[in-house]
């Protein structure tokens, strides 16, 4: 691909992005509403303080860090029982806004609707094969 096609596609890109952010009134709208807020900080508009911010994450035990929990429990491994409360990794996390405090979303670990998404994009690749 040349270059002069490569800068006409990204322009088209721009042009279609700044499209679907103005509303009628000619007005932008946040497209916020659809963050989606994972384990990491993300770039948003707070609604609050409708201030541009990095997000700052703070990490609480939910349905996740107790199952993983009860799991050591049933397989006896009592002395491991209390290692999920301490890592991160099995927490959900909370993106709060650092100018104003406000709660903007939570991700949590455990939502079977994501596990039936990866189950699906699974099965759709394996049977997308080529003919050769």
């Amino acid at each position: 691909m040349s270059e002069e096609e490569r800068t006409h596609l990204v322009s088209q890109k721009a042009e279609r992005e700044d499209s679907e952010n103005l509303t009628t009134d000619g007005t932008e709208s946040s497209g916020d509403a659809e963050t989606a807020y994972e384990d990491v900080p993300v770039y948003v508009t707070c609604p609050h303080c409708n201030e541009k911010i990095v997000t700052r994450t703070n990490f609480k035990s939910g349905k996740y860090t107790y199952w993983t929990s009860a799991c050591l429990c049933i397989f006896q491994c009592y002395c491991c029982m209390w290692i999920p409360f301490i890592l991160d990794g099995l927490k959900n996390v909370i993106h709060t806004c650092p100018k104003c405090g406000s709660k903007l979303g939570e991700y949590t670990r455990f939502r079977m609707d994501r596990i039936w998404q990866k189950k699906k994009k699974h099965r759709q690749t394996q049977h997308n094969y080529t003919r050769g």
